[in-house]
């Protein structure tokens, strides 16, 4: 599975894929104070919440490099994922 992430100005998407079917669909708010143990949080009640496995790979697309950098340490410490 493939966890898609993309970071915009004012919202962040974020998106689970197995092969070409989207297994689930986040939309959150885009916060460049936000920290990586804030995303681990977030992201582990995202997944928890939905029942999903953890992604195998991951991507990120961003127009805010400092939340990019917070969401690429938040991955690696969450999954072991380096985008």
């Amino acid at each position: 599975m493939l966890l898609a992430i993309d970071v915009g100005n004012t919202a962040t998407i974020l998106g689970l894929w197995d092969g070409e079917r989207l297994l689930e669909r986040w939309r959150i708010a885009t916060d460049p104070m936000r920290m990586e143990s804030e995303y681990v949080a977030l992201l582990r009640q995202l997944f928890d919440l939905s029942d999903l496995d953890a992604p195998d790979a991951a991507i990120v697309s961003s127009v805010v490099p400092p939340v990019e950098h917070e969401i690429e340490l938040a991955l690696a410490r969450l999954f072991a994922l380096r985008p």
